[in-house]
C-alpha cells in the first residue's frame, strides 16, 4: 500500500491478545503507528537503523523484528519500546513535538511496566518496583546523554533525561535544576 506520498505504508495486524496490560500497550503502539502515518516495517527499520549509527539508539533492528513488535504475542524490551516509539514520532511526518514525544514515551513506558510487573497496579510493593525501575531509567537517560554531548551528537539530548527527573523527582530536585541548565546550554548552541 502507498500514501499519497507514494511511500510504502503498513498496517500491522494486531495479535489476537485477552483483555489487560499487554493488550493495551499493543493497542498504544497501534495508535503511535497510525498518528506516524503508518510506515511499513522496512522504513522503521531504515530510520532506526540510521538513528543507530548516529548513536541516538543502542543498536538497529530488522524489518521482522520491527514487524513482531506490532503483531506478536511477545512482550517488547522496553528501551526497544521506548526507542521505537522515538522512531515513530520523530522519523516521520508526524509534527510531533519534542514534549509530544517524552509524553507518549512516558505512557509507553507505564504501560510496559505494568505488562512486565503487573502487581504494580496500585500495591506499595509495585510502586516501589516500578519507582526503582524508574531510577534506573533515569539513570541510563542521563548517561545517554552524556556520551552523546561528548560526541556532540545532535542537539536536545538533555530533554529526554530532563523530563524524566521532573517526573521522578520533582521541579526543586538539584538533579532537575542541573539538567536544565545542561538542556538549556545543549539548545542555546554553547
Amino acid at each position: 500500500m502507498k500514501s499519497d506520498a507514494g511511500e510504502a505504508v503498513g498496517q500491522f495486524k494486531k495479535p489476537d491478545l485477552a483483555v489487560g496490560p499487554l493488550k493495551e500497550l499493543n493497542d498504544y503502539l497501534h495508535s503511535i503507528h497510525r498518528e506516524a502515518l503508518q510506515p511499513s516495517a522496512t522504513r522503521i527499520a531504515r530510520h532506526w537503523d540510521a538513528g543507530a549509527k548516529e548513536g541516538k539508539y543502542r543498536s538497529s533492528r530488522s524489518t521482522s523484528a520491527v514487524h513482531a513488535m506490532f503483531t506478536t504475542s511477545a512482550v517488547p524490551d522496553g528501551s526497544a519500546l521506548i526507542e521505537l516509539v522515538d522512531v515513530l514520532l520523530t522519523g516521520f511526518p508526524s509534527g510531533a513535538s519534542p514534549d509530544h514525544v517524552l509524553r507518549v514515551q512516558g505512557r509507553a513506558r507505564r504501560l510496559f511496566r505494568e505488562v512486565v510487573h503487573p502487581e504494580s497496579r496500585g500495591s506499595m510493593v509495585g510502586d516501589l518496583r516500578t519507582t526503582g525501575t524508574e531510577y534506573f531509567a533515569l539513570a541510563d537517560a542521563i548517561e545517554k546523554a552524556e556520551r552523546a554531548e561528548e560526541f556532540r551528537r545532535g542537539k536536545g539530548v538533555w530533554a529526554r533525561a530532563l523530563y524524566d527527573a521532573r517526573e521522578l523527582l520533582g521541579d526543586d530536585s538539584a538533579v532537575v535544576k542541573e539538567l536544565e541548565a545542561r538542556h538549556r546550554r545543549d539548545t542555546s548552541g554553547r
